[in-house]
């Protein structure tokens, strides 16, 4: 007999185009996710060895993954290879694929799509997108093969303990952010600090992305993580966070919230920091977290000293990765950690999913 789990989705898939049916990767509990950003090649990166030792289910790249920073496609598969050679990544991708498929996941920002702050004009995003799913050996048949741009899903567990890992490409459709005033009288042609803009015709995502991603939060999971190369949550900043586009950043806040089960993960700032916000809409209030992880070997300690009012720990200006322990059962939460590169706990921190419900 079929089960109704089973018959629900398969109900739902039927509305879906055949790439994007939500088949999980593994029916494996994943418990232990670890993830990072912006990593130089070619220099020093002793961190993945911590990264090992902590032995993570999964391991999510949120962007910066190289420093391509170049019109030259052969520039950006020559720093690929660099990545690629580096003992201590192919010692944690060896220890990942032993585990089963899936286990290894990425998405970029603006370095490794092509160059600083780069948007939906830089003229090589074709050939970048060729080269990063050849190096994340993305299948040729894959869903990410058949649409534009790199987002993805990916399903893992049994219900009631399933996890959904949402791979956002704030890139690829990205429309221009507004320079700010202090930009503009220093002469800048392109380039920060930012504005928020007040054009609400102006997107983050993109239209096929938007209406994916709504598909995605139909999915049934017990946890969500959507990983966003730039933050979401901390709008204090001027350099390129959602908040450039208001209109953009509630629409996904509004996502997250509704769905009562999702922690936002990014990368980006050369630093690590756990932000939360309380978020209200149509009367009904919840929290949301946003925990970055950056830089695996970057730092920018002035940049770990900026305020951002929705902090909640310390920020760490030091080479780190973050850690998810996931614990299902009756209770479900997620103990989040923030490890430097010896593997000392720099932040710690855990959440409930019954607290993320709207109310």
């Amino acid at each position: 007999m079929r089960s109704p789990y089973l018959t629900a989705l398969l109900l739902a898939s039927c509305s879906l185009p055949v790439f994007e049916q939500p088949v999980p990767v593994s029916e494996a509990v994943v418990q232990r996710v670890a993830f990072g950003s912006c990593v130089l090649q070619g220099q020093p990166q002793p961190i993945w060895s911590a990264i090992a030792d902590a032995d993570p289910d999964v391991f999510i790249f949120a962007g910066d993954n190289i420093y391509a920073d170049t019109w030259d496609v052969s520039i950006i598969e020559r720093k690929y290879r660099q990545l690629g050679a580096e003992p201590g990544y192919q010692a944690l991708r060896s220890q990942l694929l032993a585990k089963g498929p899936g286990r290894l996941l990425a998405t970029w920002d603006d370095h490794d799509y092509g160059e600083n702050d780069a948007y939906r004009t830089y003229p090589k995003k074709r050939e970048s997108r060729r080269l990063f799913l050849d190096f994340f050996e993305e299948p040729e048949n894959s869903a990410r093969r058949q649409h534009d741009g790199i987002y993805d899903a990916v399903l893992y567990g049994p219900p009631g303990r399933r996890l959904q890992v949402i791979l956002l490409d704030t890139r690829y459709f990205r429309d221009a952010f507004d320079q700010s005033e202090e930009a503009l009288k220093a002469g800048k042609k392109s380039g920060g600090p930012y504005a928020p803009t007040s054009d609400t015709k102006r997107t983050m995502l993109g239209k096929e992305q938007w209406a994916w991603l709504e598909r995605q939060f139909e999915q049934p999971a017990d946890l969500r993580l959507l990983v966003s190369s730039i933050p979401l949550v901390p709008d204090d900043y001027t350099t390129e966070i959602w908040a450039m586009m208001p209109h953009e950043r509630n629409r996904i806040l509004g996502l997250v919230a509704r769905s009562g089960n999702t922690i936002i993960l990014s990368g980006d700032r050369h630093y690590t920091e756990m932000s939360r916000m309380q978020h209200s809409q149509d009367g009904m209030t919840a929290p949301i977290y946003d925990f970055t992880s950056s830089g695996l070997n970057r730092i920018w300690e002035g940049g770990a000293k900026q305020t951002n009012r929705w902090r909640i720990e310390a920020s760490h200006a030091v080479h780190n990765f973050g850690m998810l322990y996931v614990e299902y059962g009756e209770d479900p939460a997620v103990t989040v950690e923030a490890l430097d590169e010896s593997g000392k706990t720099l932040i710690r921190h855990r959440i409930r999913l019954a607290d993320l419900k709207q109310r």
